[in-house]
């Protein structure tokens, strides 16, 4: 396992320095949408910090919990399920840049999610098919902050499952709660 190399490249530290503030939104998402996985992810971030910075130096710079991040710039994205995840492992897509209009669509379910710039979008990848097919406007990036399977099995650490509704039972109300239960 090796830091990609697109990390190790001179321009990568301004890149890293940029997406901190966006890697903290994430995280704080993340979070709260599969906290199990979060505690795993971030484990596997640290770990790697420890293995490789002191060879690579941008790896430090890492900005998230997620264990990578892709850049999709002005592409149509082809529906498709993400190959490196596991059913339970959220994906988190960051809509960016100048467009008016665009819909994340999901064809197993018959779902359009509007997707404009600042929306964030959690998805199981590898369970749901997606894409985007089109926008209008402007100019269309998305970050895709996402966990490796295989980052996990390489590390030893324990692959989480789906997050219980237990986890969130003490942010609900308690009309939410009693009509839950009836």
């Amino acid at each position: 396992m090796t830091p990609s190399q697109t990390l190790q490249g001179k321009n990568a530290k301004n890149w890293l320095n940029d997406m901190q503030e966006v890697g903290e939104d994430v995280d704080l998402i993340f979070s709260f949408v599969h906290g199990p996985l979060f505690d795993v992810a971030k484990e596997a971030v640290e770990r790697m910090k420890k293995q490789f910075s002191k060879d690579e130096p941008n790896v430090k710079k890492w900005p998230c919990q997620s264990t990578g991040i892709g850049v999709i710039v002005n592409r149509k994205t082809p529906f498709h399920r993400d190959k490196g995840g596991n059913s339970a492992m959220y994906d988190f897509l960051v809509a960016a840049g100048t467009y008016k209009s665009c819909f994340l669509e999901l064809p197993d379910v018959d779902g359009f999610l509007e997707y404009n710039p600042g929306t964030v979008v959690a998805i199981c990848g590898k369970v749901l098919k997606h894409g985007v097919t089109h926008w209008e406007g402007g100019e269309r990036i998305c970050y895709p902050f996402y966990c490796r399977d295989n980052v996990f099995h390489r590390l030893q650490l324990h692959r989480t499952d789906w997050p219980h509704l237990s986890r969130y039972q003490d942010m609900f109300s308690a009309g939410y709660v009693s009509r839950m239960y009836k």
